[in-house]
């Protein structure tokens, strides 16, 4: 009976521990079944952040091509218009260059005008005389002749 009653406690020092053991076992399966859940719901979130950035990615990808595309049609406009400034310059420059000769030309002409015609002048002036005194002498020679 002793022994019986050894074996009782035995068995009910086994159960205790078999129960102890269950109850760890079945504490370590709750943390485990949380942990578990923390990380899917983890993963969950990180999956839909990977698809919140591969979309945002997408957009920017996109407003990057288009923004690249705008930024190569204004610097075309950006040539033409340098283009077609020069070419106004270079426009501008020769009028001016031919409004400053041709009003230069005239200068030189009134310039030379006010300079030969006072020698135009006297040279007129020296023409009278010279056939003033020509015709002088052409009506003094024939009475010299007739002496």
């Amino acid at each position: 009976m002793v022994a019986a009653q050894r074996q009782v406690a035995d068995l009910r020092e086994e159960s205790g521990r078999n129960i102890a053991e269950l109850k760890a076992e079945r504490d370590a399966l709750a943390a485990a079944r949380f942990e578990l859940q923390t990380e899917k719901s983890d993963r969950e979130k990180a999956a839909a952040q990977v698809l919140n950035l591969t979309t945002e990615l997408a957009e920017m990808s996109l407003r990057l091509t288009s923004e690249q595309e705008q930024s190569g049609e204004k610097l075309a406009l950006l040539l033409q218009a340098k283009e077609a400034l020069t070419d106004q310059f270079k426009n501008l420059a020769n009028e001016i260059l031919e409004e400053k000769s041709k009003r230069f030309s005239e200068q030189n002409q009134t310039s030379l005008g006010l300079l030969l015609d006072p020698l135009k002048l006297k040279i007129s002036e020296f023409q009278t005389k010279v056939d003033d005194v020509y015709v002088k002498e052409g009506d003094l020679a024939p009475e010299k002749r007739t002496p």
